[in-house]
């Protein structure tokens, strides 16, 4: 949103169905409108598990192990 805010070619949003809120904005975008990145933030997070799971069972894995309890400390 930031980038878009500054950019010549922007995007605007129009959503009347807010009404009045739609006059509360956090750059272009209404701040309502922010309430979608969080389920967006869990749905990567769950293709990003999702990818992991796939690799594994191929036999694929990570460069590096993942630390045990011991290791954390």
């Amino acid at each position: 949103e930031i980038w878009n805010y500054w950019a010549a070619a922007k995007w605007t949003y129009h959503l009347p169905f807010l009404g009045p809120l739609e006059a509360y904005r956090f750059f272009e975008m209404p701040v309502i409108g922010l309430l979608g990145f969080l389920p967006f933030a869990l749905e990567c997070w769950a293709m990003f598990q999702t990818a992991l799971l796939v690799l594994q069972s191929c036999g694929l894995r990570l460069n590096e192990p993942q630390p045990d309890a011991d290791g954390l400390l």
